[in-house]
């Protein structure tokens, strides 16, 4: 009796074994299935936070480039102020200089009338007038000569101004140019991904030069900085910088090259 009990009892040990055994597997597979999406998480986890790194980093090189923008815009308005103002004293040592010219041709008439009335003089007051004559002659060439030396000075205050302004208009004109540049995009005719550089060519008003940082973009989105290796004629070869690749981001021709550190003057 005790024999087919035992048998019953053996069965019922296996089976609740095999049930056990099953149940194992499938929490083990549940485990796996967690950690592998655990993994995934910080995976995501890490690429936001680089992400977001990347756009703080972005947004403060914005704010410095506003305020860079700002105060140059400042220094712009001062220029034009001092402009005018060189120009205004420009205008008063015109003013001047037109005075000096109209005295001295008053001093031409007095001289020529004094010569004219030598005709009409007494012969026995002549050594007096002569005296006179003399006198007022000395007087004057020394006005005369004071009205030159005066003339001269404004004619070089004038011409030192207008040098001042030419100057000054230059710079402007140079600032304007280099600003512009910031709002200028060349454009990626190659991309050689096994050798990791791109073909570009440049916008006919951007000035590349060998120091110049450059940053690839795709509509507003910044992808990567490039390291520049030759300019050419008509195309700059630059090497891709692969720390700055965004994460899963391929460039491609097309893609728009702008300068990664704006001018701010």
């Amino acid at each position: 009796m005790k024999t087919p009990l035992y048998a019953v009892a053996v069965v019922g040990i296996a089976a609740y074994g095999i049930y056990a055994w099953t149940g194992i597997a499938k929490h083990q597979d549940v485990v796996d299935q967690t950690n592998g999406m655990d993994k995934d998480n910080i995976r995501l986890e890490n690429q936001i936070d680089r992400l977001i790194a990347n756009y703080k980093d972005e947004q403060s090189k914005k704010v410095a480039a506003n305020g860079s923008l700002e105060a140059t815009k400042a220094q712009i308005d001062a220029r034009s102020a001092e402009q005018k103002n060189v120009a205004k004293e420009l205008s008063t040592l015109d003013s001047s200089l037109a005075s000096k010219l109209e005295q001295i041709a008053e001093m031409d008439n007095v001289i020529a009338e004094a010569k004219a009335k030598l005709g009409d003089v007494d012969v026995n007051n002549l050594p007096t007038f002569i005296q006179g004559l003399n006198d007022s002659k000395k007087t004057l060439n020394r006005e005369y000569e004071e009205l030159l030396i005066a003339a001269e000075e404004a004619q070089a205050k004038r011409d030192m101004a207008q040098t001042k302004i030419q100057e000054i208009i230059k710079k402007e004109s140079e600032r304007d140019a280099s600003l512009a540049q910031n709002s200028m995009s060349s454009l990626i005719t190659a991309v050689n991904p096994d050798w990791g550089f791109v073909v570009i060519k440049p916008h006919p008003q951007v000035e590349i030069s060998s120091n110049s940082q450059l940053m690839v973009v795709r509509g507003t989105r910044p992808l990567a900085r490039l390291n520049i290796s030759a300019i050419e004629a008509n195309r700059v070869i630059a090497d891709i910088d692969l720390g700055s690749l965004v994460e899963g981001a391929r460039l491609r021709a097309g893609d728009r090259v702008i300068l990664a550190r704006p001018n701010m003057r």
